[in-house]
């Protein structure tokens, strides 16, 4: 399958790597986290658009002291150019790590390995610095809805 997507064309003109921090919130978790994401064209094409890898961070800072949770998350876009708006769908795998102090008892940590599906829009205004929005179910033992928003920035080739 992966050959079938593999197309050799060189990248359009308007297909860049950004990298942006972005905030959010958990629903399930009821906490805002903090982040970033990179967003890399590859040269997988389907139909109109090319794929584009995007890892990322979340990094919840405000659960209380003793307490950590960070995700690595591994996802493919699908973004379909539409003019000055830029939708997009993605899958991917992600990668979470919990730990709570627990005094004389030591640390808990708990692992996770999920999927996400997630949707969003990033706003093409020109220049060097691109909004986006976007909706990202986690897919777990523990699953959940998070919603987060954030700024681009536009990487030199």
């Amino acid at each position: 399958m992966i050959l079938a997507l593999w197309s050799g064309r060189p990248l359009e003109a308007s297909a860049q790597a950004l990298l942006g921090p972005h905030a959010g919130y958990d629903h399930d978790l009821r906490q805002a986290f903090l982040g970033a994401s990179l967003r890399i064209p590859i040269r997988a094409r389907i139909g109109p658009s090319f794929l584009v890898a995007n890892p990322g961070l979340d990094i919840y800072p405000f659960l209380g002291s003793g307490k950590s949770l960070w995700t690595l998350n591994l996802d493919v876009l699908y973004p379909v150019p539409t003019g000055l708006i830029v939708p997009y769908v993605g899958v991917g795998m992600l990668f979470s790590r919990a730990s709570v102090d627990i005094g004389v008892f030591g640390t808990r940590i708990d692992t996770e390995i999920g999927m996400n599906l997630k949707g969003g829009v990033v706003f093409r205004q020109g220049g060097s610095v691109r909004p986006f929005g976007e909706a990202l179910f986690k897919l777990a033992d523990s699953s959940t809805l998070l919603l987060r928003g954030g700024l681009f920035l536009v990487l030199p080739r």
